[in-house]
């Protein structure tokens, strides 16, 4: 997987799920089941369902792959998946509009260098609604 393919991954999944993975009394999770829904963030969007515990929530992201990335796969993008996990840390993902969101997506993916044409699909968007129904649709059509 390359880095962008990764990066478009997690931001579909981001920008799909429309809220990060918080509980209202606690810090965000990499995963949390809210009612009959289970969020996750960046990082638990890729921790496959047999290695999660709950025991990784207070562990880095560096912890975390070292445990569930034991192929490197991951590990040489640590970069973007700290940022991405920045991202969904940002209140802006709580907002009601979703363009500051979309913008610091945006912001990461210059840091990273990695083309942001995804990205340009939801510059105009501010209802999460449609950017989830948008993300969604993309997710269908590139097969995620």
């Amino acid at each position: 997987m390359t880095k962008k393919e990764l990066f478009n991954r997690l931001v579909l999944h981001m920008l799909a799920q429309g809220r990060p993975a918080k509980h209202p009394t606690l810090n965000r999770r990499y995963r949390i089941q809210v009612e009959r829904t289970v969020l996750k963030s960046p990082l638990g969007f890729i921790i496959p369902d047999q290695l999660y515990s709950q025991d990784m929530e207070d562990m880095s992201v560096q912890e975390v792959l070292d445990i569930i990335d034991k192929g490197e796969l991951y590990k040489q993008y640590i970069e973007l998946l700290v940022l991405l996990q920045g991202a969904h840390a940002n209140p802006s993902y709580e907002d009601e509009n979703c363009k500051h969101f979309i913008s610091i997506l945006d912001s990461i993916a210059l840091t990273c260098k990695i083309d942001t044409k995804l990205l340009t699909q939801f510059y105009e968007v501010t209802a999460w609604k449609v950017a989830k129904e948008k993300a969604r649709k993309i997710q269908k059509q590139l097969g995620y």
